[in-house]
């Protein structure tokens, strides 16, 4: 029983994971071609709320290396397509 448990927490933590990288990649795509600045942070905000749905663990080193890795490439994502706009 204490296993099933184990694999159900698991699963929905690779879930969630795999929800994040997807929605971050896919709102970064999408809002590409803005013209406005403002909404190139708009895909650090799903990370950020994915990221907080572990409370309880949300600072552990797993957690801060996965979800802060994800934060830093779309930060330099968003800085570079910034700086090429110019």
């Amino acid at each position: 029983m204490i296993q099933g448990v184990i694999n159900r927490l698991a699963t929905c933590s690779f879930q969630l994971k795999g929800w994040v990288v997807t929605l971050a990649a896919a709102l970064q795509v999408f809002l590409k071609g803005e013209a406005d600045p403002v909404y190139l942070f708009v895909p650090a905000l799903p990370v950020i709320a994915f990221w907080l749905l572990d409370i309880q663990v949300a600072f552990s080193r797993t957690f801060l290396m996965f979800y802060g890795s994800v934060l830093i490439v779309l930060l330099l994502l968003e800085l570079l397509l910034l700086h090429k706009a110019r």
